[in-house]
């Protein structure tokens, strides 16, 4: 039931936009475009406008209010870094929030081994490290020894910086990620 003097539901811009729309099919991305639209007055029927979204959101399992999103987990990878660099590991879209779940490491078909930084970084000289790790094969970063989960946005991001990258050495990093908002 709408709110006094707000639109109806069959008015209300959500519902248009996603009328022929399976719920099952409802992604976050679309309810986070819709939400881009809805100004925070909180008239004019924009308060049912943010029921409607939440509503939706928790419906379709394309938003939570508890923890991750269903569907929402993903392996990143860096591909093939063969040189001493640094790489984004993962970067999210504007206006999402990732947690980090697990992340390794795979150097191979060298002489050597290869040393790695896990850092966070704002996409300037700011970084702080969040675990090293070195090898000649399979490895993980011990990321369960910091202070709590890790979170990622588009403003603060996983960067891996590589250095002593042995002869012929190369190596894949990969992160386990699921989206929380």
């Amino acid at each position: 039931m709408p709110l006094p003097f707000a639109p109806k539901p069959d008015e209300s811009k959500v519902y248009q936009s996603l009328k022929s729309t399976l719920l099952s099919s409802v992604t976050a991305d679309q309810l986070d475009q819709l939400r881009s639209e809805v100004f925070a007055q909180g008239t004019d029927g924009a308060e049912d406008e943010y029921r409607r979204l939440l509503l939706l959101g928790l419906a379709s399992q394309a938003s939570s209010i508890s923890g991750p999103i269903p569907l929402g987990a993903q392996v990143a990878s860096t591909g093939t870094v063969d040189s001493n660099t640094t790489t984004t590991l993962f970067q999210p879209a504007a206006g999402e929030v990732w947690q980090v779940m697990g992340v390794s490491m795979d150097a191979s078909a060298g002489s050597g081994s290869v040393t790695a930084v896990l850092q966070y970084t704002d996409g300037s000289s700011n970084d702080v490290r969040i675990e090293a790790n070195s090898t000649a094969g399979e490895s993980e970063f011990n990321i369960t020894s910091t202070a709590g989960p890790l979170y990622v946005t588009y403003d603060l991001f996983l960067e891996i910086t590589t250095s002593a990258v042995g002869a012929g050495e190369s190596a894949i990093f990969n992160a386990a990620v699921i989206r929380v908002r």
